[in-house]
């Protein structure tokens, strides 16, 4: 998976394995550009956050992308196609992502399930049905 997402996309780090919890600590104590909210540590104030951004944040009925006909295979919610560049995404409302490689594997995963499911009930009520011929 890391080499498809090196390939894909520009990746902003690439490093091993073993620097990656330094990398990650670096860059979670680092300030976020274009973050909407600030703190004025000094006075301990309450973040200052623009009305706009909320709003954005809040309206959970704007979404990325083009509603696509098919669902999230997590929460069973719309999907959104969503370009980045090259990549095509698909996003649901609660958040969960997936290219569209991994969106086919998890289709296959659910519809062998279902298909499992399926043949389970169906010898089950065969059985069922077995038995109530057998003591008829």
């Amino acid at each position: 998976m890391p080499r498809n997402a090196i390939d894909i996309t520009t990746a902003d780090h690439i490093v091993p394995l073993s620097a990656l919890p330094a990398l990650l600590t670096r860059l979670v104590r680092q300030p976020v550009e274009g973050f909407p909210m600030t703190i004025d540590e000094a006075s301990g104030d309450e973040p200052e956050t623009d009305v706009e951004d909320i709003v954005r944040l809040e309206d959970r009925q704007q979404q990325p992308g083009v509603p696509s006909t098919m669902t999230c295979p997590e929460c069973h919610g719309t999907l959104w196609e969503v370009r980045d560049g090259d990549l095509l995404l698909f996003r649901c409302r609660v958040g969960h992502a997936f290219s569209a490689d991994a969106l086919v594997a998890q289709q296959a995963e659910s519809l062998e399930a279902a298909l499992w499911t399926a043949l389970r009930a169906l010898e089950e009520h065969a059985a069922l049905n077995r038995r109530l011929a057998a003591r008829a």
